[in-house]
């Protein structure tokens, strides 16, 4: 089994503009589905109320409707869009009369079509097991968002038609239809920030989740908190998770607090390796334990985690944001050998942010 992770939000990088940052915006580039939304995210201080906002598509003026929780301003245009070039501007009205403006540019193909299909049973199976382990963690269940469906899906075909396994797709080769998961997303309009794990090795639903779950890169997706949209594709053995970002900050750990028949081992298998930070090949380990405190959007600027067994320390690789640059807001404690069998562990982990708040949890579980 092999799994591999690209998380990014879909956007050409942050722009910092007075006391905002403008984050992800768009769609922009060459669209292939003539309906769509344009949003736009504006990160301000609790100082910046927001006020108004304005769209212009081709110099024609719409109100903006804004997302306090997300920080985002959208419009929908109320039908399909012709193909052809528009010129999409935004003006966002903050505080005292403070303005900020992004412009951008956008193609609809003479190709797009006018809607995306919705999942198919197979797919709707797949969010049903995904959605265990969630219950499992007494999280919301996730949501099956049609465009992040259909580019998973198309991706997983794309993969099986040319025997790869890989977040990236060829120039020239059946099936491609962009480079990047943020570009696949982007062309059918999905501009907001999203995750995709790829689970190449199992011959079940069930297999490939457990693939997914096990590995903490991954797993991590899986522990945010609040509704959470996602889009599962599968073609052959090959399953591919668009994970979307919830708007709720919550510390979520894994194994959860109490938790039984947890696996004592994991073949340390993943792409990137959390091994690799230490100095380590890949090889069996016990199972990893995640903190994760998704939706904090404030540096690092200390962490640790530990575990112990009847009181005393039990070695561990421990990864955090401050020597793992795969990671942002999570604490990894990766057990040096498996775990003993019916035992009952008891997890530490902690993660101090740059304005002195501390997020930290103390929990048990015990193995299978």
């Amino acid at each position: 089994m092999g799994v591999l992770l690209s998380a990014g939000v879909a956007h050409s990088g942050y722009q910092t503009v007075a006391r905002a940052s403008i984050g992800f915006y768009g769609p922009y580039g060459t669209l292939q589905v003539a309906r769509t939304t344009f949003a736009i995210r504006i990160v301000t201080g609790p100082s910046l109320k927001f006020r108004s906002a304005e769209f212009k598509i081709n110099g024609e003026a719409f109100e903006g409707a804004y997302d306090e929780a997300n920080q985002t301003i959208s419009y929908t245009p109320p039908g399909a869009l012709a193909p052809g070039p528009y010129k999409i501007e935004v003006a966002a009205t903050y505080g005292r009369g403070i303005v900020f403006r992004k412009n951008w540019d956008v193609n609809v193909s003479p190709n797009a079509v006018m809607d995306l299909p919705g999942p198919n049973a197979e797919q709707m199976k797949a969010l049903q097991v995904a959605n265990r382990y969630r219950a499992r963690l007494g999280l919301p269940p996730f949501e099956m968002e049609k465009t992040l469906a259909f580019v998973a899906q198309r991706h997983a075909e794309y993969l099986e038609t040319n025997d790869l396994s890989s977040h990236q797709q060829t120039p020239g080769k059946p099936g491609y239809f962009g480079k990047d998961p943020n570009e696949r997303m982007r062309t059918y309009g999905y501009i907001f920030p999203a995750a995709e794990g790829i689970s190449d090795g199992g011959d079940t639903l069930d297999a490939a989740f457990q693939d997914l779950y096990d590995a903490p890169y991954h797993r991590v997706p899986f522990l945010r908190a609040g509704p959470v949209p996602v889009g599962v594709g599968r073609k052959a053995g090959r399953t591919i998770v668009l994970f979307g970002y919830g708007k709720v900050t919550e510390v979520v750990v894994s194994p959860g607090d109490g938790e039984t028949k947890v696996p004592g081992s994991w073949p340390g298998e993943e792409q990137p390796n959390p091994l690799t930070v230490h100095g380590e090949e890949p090889r069996e380990v016990g199972y990893p334990i995640v903190m994760s405190a998704a939706g904090i959007e404030m540096q690092v600027t200390a962490a640790s985690g530990s575990l112990k067994l009847d009181g005393q320390d039990v070695p561990a690789f421990i990864n955090t944001p401050l020597n793992d640059r795969y990671i942002r807001r999570e604490v990894f404690i990766i057990p040096e050998e498996p775990l003993k069998s019916k035992k009952k562990y008891t997890a530490e982990a902690s993660l101090t942010f740059e304005d002195g708040s501390v997020q930290k949890k103390t929990w048990t579980f015990t193995v299978e």
